[in-house]
């Protein structure tokens, strides 16, 4: 099974336990977590399978939020309490409750007050005592909101010269480590837990200093301190509490790790490993996967599935890309993988392009994301709503969404543009509804442009009609395959033998103008559309080129016929010589038909 999946990891797991149970969970061989959680660590691990694993370094590249929990006084090998304890640093609750610059003979009625602690640390041979306070605490955790250099620790993953430091630091090895540039974009102080101060902080209340509860609370303690951390790709947490026990000068360690966001990724919104084997069970995994959609900033999206992008869907293509040009944001598309319509009316409705050909076309109309969505029975079931926050909004990072004004998203295609318009400020994106491009059919009514016209077109043989709605030429690509070799040996016509793709939509049965890609050059071309009926009966329908000018070996090459002009019907002639001269006259025609930038 394809997708991304948030993971709650549960504290003992490592990260590779995770993986692991996984693959047996969703039958996927080809899985990879985006960031290693250390197993004292819980919360959010983003896990990608099968083809969402190309998005591993999109999503590991995102910023994280961490809840974690800071123990003064001590520092460990490892920077967390799992390590072995390089130094210990008991806080003691101050005998002053005076702010150390205060005057000792000044009145000391409604003075500064503030529980502060001291720790001993010995520098260059000499004791010095050290104050600690919640101001002094606080001010050095904000001194980290930025930018700084950190040295990543001993005890981690991290490759010097092909070895992980972790395996260095078990054999008892040092190493130097350059430092990384890592930023901190926030730091909240969710709480300062100094044990025993409860009394203390209760005395400052009162006028008269209750020096009796100070004198009693001078025993050796080791305050927490809980802190919200917002930070970049490859930042440690246990560092960065070791960086701020440094500047404190009584040394600190990690003792606790929740992983709370992993980009769009929530803890709220994670799934244990048995949630995960339930949801199996009861059939329901595909509720906690994600489809195979990841993008890190903010773009300018558009969906649909823009079967043949024609001009209708270039309207809508180039308003998203007059949209990012104003806005300095990405261009970002989502197609869908299959036909709706194909699941619930059970029938295999044509297409005028492959799904290979689709994709292939959009990711040249040079969008800087394309992405597929894959249309199953469980995934029609997602709400409208859902899909817009799930996908375009967490997935997609849209924040300008262009649409259609047929747009239909979601279950029973209850989403469509208004929705999207009615939505706007909950959601935080500006809709973009573009009015259709309207032409005239062959009899003078109004028409809009739509894949549904142009499929009636080329049905009816009118592919010159097709390319004007299409912007381009309609084509059938497929390797050449031996045929009945009746054109080469009997009427001198040697033909390239293709058949249609499942799917496909195909012209009406007939003779057509064409131009043939082979090997990156250009020829002119006369195609057979049908079933042969000449050279007998039940022939299945087949396109046959022959190319002008070209000399070679085709078999096994692949071709693009692009159909430019119709020249008749499919006829079912008398002899082998009549369709002989007929495709003479037919080759002609051909040769006097102005095909721009073909090889003479």
């Amino acid at each position: 099974m394809d997708g991304i999946v948030n993971v709650y990891k549960e504290k003992g797991w490592t990260s590779f336990d995770v993986t692991k149970k996984l693959r047996g969970i969703l039958g996927e061989k080809k899985v990879g977590h985006t960031g290693t959680l250390d197993p004292m660590a819980e919360g959010v691990l983003v896990v990608c399978a099968g083809q969402a694993t190309k998005l591993v370094n999109a999503i590991t590249g995102t910023d994280k939020t961490y809840v974690a929990d800071m123990l003064l006084g001590v520092t460990t090998d490892t920077e967390d309490i799992t390590g072995t304890v390089l130094s210990q640093r008991p806080l003691a609750l101050s005998d002053s409750l005076y702010t150390p610059d205060q005057d000792a003979n000044a009145d000391r009625t409604g003075a500064a007050k503030e529980v502060q602690y001291v720790c001993l640390t010995e520098k260059q041979g000499e004791k010095k005592e050290i104050v600690i306070s919640e101001d002094a605490i606080r001010e050095a955790v904000a001194s980290f909101i930025g930018e700084y250099d950190q040295v990543p620790p001993m005890y981690s993953a991290k490759k010097i010269d092909g070895h992980k430091l972790y395996d260095l630091a078990r054999q008892g090895k040092t190493v130097e480590r350059k430092p990384c540039h890592v930023r901190i974009e926030d730091i909240r102080i969710l709480d300062i837990s100094f044990p025993g101060a409860s009394e203390a902080k209760a005395s400052l209340k009162n006028d008269d200093v209750n020096q009796e509860i100070l004198n009693a609370d001078l025993a050796l303690r080791y305050p927490h301190v809980t802190i919200e951390v917002t930070c970049s790709k490859g930042t440690y947490i246990r560092t960065l509490i070791s960086d701020i026990g440094k500047k404190l000068g009584c040394g600190a360690c990690m003792a606790a790790l929740k992983r709370t966001r992993v980009g769009s990724f929530k803890v709220e919104e994670s799934h244990t490993i048995a949630d995960l084997q339930a949801l199996k069970d009861e059939d329901k995994l595909v509720t906690a996967v994600r489809p195979a959609i990841y993008i890190p900033e903010d773009t300018v999206a558009t969906f649909g599935k823009f079967d043949g992008g024609h001009l209708g869907h270039q309207l809508i293509f180039e308003n998203v890309k007059r949209i990012a040009r104003e806005t300095g944001r990405k261009t970002a598309v989502l197609t869908f993988s299959g036909n709706p319509q194909n699941l619930v009316l059970h029938e295999n409705r044509p297409t005028i392009s492959t799904e290979q050909e689709h994709i292939s076309r959009l990711r040249n109309q040079g969008f800087d994301y394309v992405f597929s969505y894959p249309v199953t029975r469980e995934t029609m079931q997602v709400p409208a709503e859902d899909f817009l926050r799930g996908v375009l909004i967490e997935a997609m990072h849209a924040r300008d969404i262009v649409v259609g004004t047929d747009c239909s998203f979601g279950y029973k295609a209850q989403g469509n543009a208004d929705m999207l318009r009615s939505l706007q400020e909950k959601y935080g994106y500006i809709a973009h509804v573009i009015t259709k491009r309207v032409v005239q059919d062959e009899e003078g009514h109004d028409r809009e442009i739509s894949s549904t016209y142009i499929k009636e077109e080329i049905a009816k043989g009118n592919v010159k009609r097709a390319g004007e709605l299409l912007g381009r030429y309609f084509t059938l690509s497929g390797a050449v395959q031996h045929g009945k070799h009746i054109g080469s040996g009997v009427l001198h016509f040697p033909t390239a033998n293709i058949f249609p793709s499942a799917g496909k939509t195909i012209p009406k049965e007939g003779v057509y103008v064409t131009r043939v890609l082979v090997d990156e050059k250009l020829y002119k071309g006369m195609t057979n559309v049908g079933t042969n009926p000449t050279t007998g009966e039940d022939n299945p329908v087949s396109i046959e080129t022959y190319i002008l000018g070209y000399e070679g070996d085709l078999y096994g090459k692949k071709i693009r016929v692009e159909f430019l002009d119709r020249i008749r019907d499919q006829q079912k002639f008398p002899t082998l010589s009549a369709l002989h001269a007929q495709l003479e006259r037919d080759m002609q025609y051909v040769k006097k038909y102005c095909i721009p930038d073909v090889t003479s």
